[in-house]
């Protein structure tokens, strides 16, 4: 069969064995069956203290196989920060406001700074192959996205899960399993109503303006046909009595008091 260890790069250790055939009375093993799974047989060790970048271990399975003790090296040389896999991401958070949503979460503080993330969020009902992803290569435990990604009036459910960074090649690791969800619900924002004396404005406002403009436009055509009217040459006797206008300007008083002098 197939033996498989991981760790969360901590205190704990997790295998699992595949064997060929399960439930045969020639064999027994002390690991036990997770989650129902009876393909499966698993076990944990914890131990006192953490482990290290440089320990190694050999790992080896012990059982009665084919009417016999016997013993399978599965790693001559199990290296902890080769084989990692973290525990998820706790305490997952949403705070949304009218710009943006911002999340925050929590890690073990000796992985912090070696870690990267990748946040999943859907519309609540939809299914998870349905969600948005967004890959988090800072090792910051927290991240804003704009509010627009979300529409108004919504339930979505958020969640998270690690790994240690792509910039880290000393260590090489799977990804978590998914943090506990989170929901969230961008509200929507309506714009107040309008009361009747500024709808009554509203409408009045461009039937006025167009009364304004004709009548700007009336009035510049009659004020040019005025002027053209009124500019008009008024007919002047002149030509026909010169003394009056040569010697008394015009001043028909004058010209006749001095006649009848």
């Amino acid at each position: 069969g197939n033996l498989s260890c991981v760790n969360n790069y901590i205190k704990q250790v997790d295998c699992v064995w595949e064997p060929e055939k399960i439930g045969d009375e020639n064999s027994s093993c002390t690991l036990a069956a997770r989650d129902q799974l009876q393909s499966q047989l698993h076990c944990t060790m914890n131990r006192t203290d953490q482990l290290t970048e440089y320990e190694s271990f050999r790992v080896s399975l012990h059982g009665s196989f084919s009417g016999g003790d016997r013993a399978y090296v599965a790693f001559p040389e199990y290296k902890a920060k080769l084989n990692i896999k973290c525990d998820p991401p706790f305490n997952l958070q949403s705070n949304l406001s009218a710009s943006l949503c911002r999340f925050q979460w929590s890690v073990p503080e000796r992985l912090q700074k070696m870690l990267q993330f990748e946040l999943s969020y859907k519309k609540h009902g939809a299914s998870w192959e349905q969600a948005q992803h967004k890959q988090l290569l800072s090792s910051a435990t927290e991240v804003d996205i704009e509010a627009i990604e979300f529409e108004a009036g919504i339930n979505y459910t958020a969640r998270i899960r690690c790994k240690t960074s792509q910039e880290k090649n000393t260590y090489k690791s799977q990804w978590s399993e998914w943090s506990q969800t989170t929901e969230f619900r961008r509200e929507g924002f309506r714009e107040p109503r309008p009361s009747f004396g500024t709808s009554m404005i509203h409408m009045m406002f461009i039937p006025v303006c167009l009364v304004v403009i004709l009548y700007i436009i009336l009035n510049a055509r009659l004020s040019s046909r005025a002027k053209n009217f009124f500019g008009l040459k008024v007919p002047t006797p002149a030509a026909f009595f010169q003394p009056l206008y040569t010697l008394h300007n015009g001043n028909f008083k004058d010209w006749v008091g001095r006649n009848e002098a």
